[in-house]
């Protein structure tokens, strides 16, 4: 059955980061309104987003567009499985752009391109790894500069 999730905020901010560690990917067909970046590792499975079903490997990083219909299993949950999760909205970064913080205009133009999801390489996965990692062990204004490290490298992916 599809569900539609209500991702929430982190607390204070416009943005939501969740990490889920050692429960494995379940099957949880599901929407929302936000774009969610998911990066999964330490699991092997199936992604499925929209009409696309395509495996997944040891590391995969996607963007899932809004309101479009989504989820990942693996049939054997590995008790390594990571899965960071960041949901975003376009109008936050427009918001951000038109009050003063203008860097964010490009990445949200980009955003705005993306209409079912974007599946990362391999490479640009490689090139973020410390960066996630630094995304969840940071908090405040070190946690931000990581979230925009990552907003910068996903449009340069040409291999995406």
């Amino acid at each position: 059955m599809l569900i539609r999730e209500f991702p929430g905020q982190t607390v204070g901010q416009k943005w939501h980061y969740l990490y889920r560690g050692g429960e494995g990917v379940e099957f949880k067909w599901h929407y929302h309104p936000e774009f969610e970046l998911t990066f999964t590792r330490g699991a092997q499975g199936t992604r499925y987003i929209g009409s696309d079903v395509a495996q997944f490997d040891t590391a995969d990083l996607v963007l899932v567009a809004p309101n479009q219909a989504h989820t990942w299993y693996s049939r054997t949950p590995p008790a390594d499985a990571r899965i960071q999760v960041i949901f975003l909205t376009q109008e936050w970064l427009l918001t951000l752009a038109e009050n003063g913080l203008t860097e964010f205009s490009a990445f949200a133009s980009w955003l705005g391109t993306v209409r079912e999801g974007v599946v990362f390489s391999a490479s640009l996965i490689n090139d973020l790894l410390p960066v996630f990692d630094a995304l969840h062990s940071q908090r405040d204004m070190a946690r931000l500069a990581s979230l925009i490290r990552i907003f910068e490298a996903l449009p340069r992916d040409a291999e995406a």
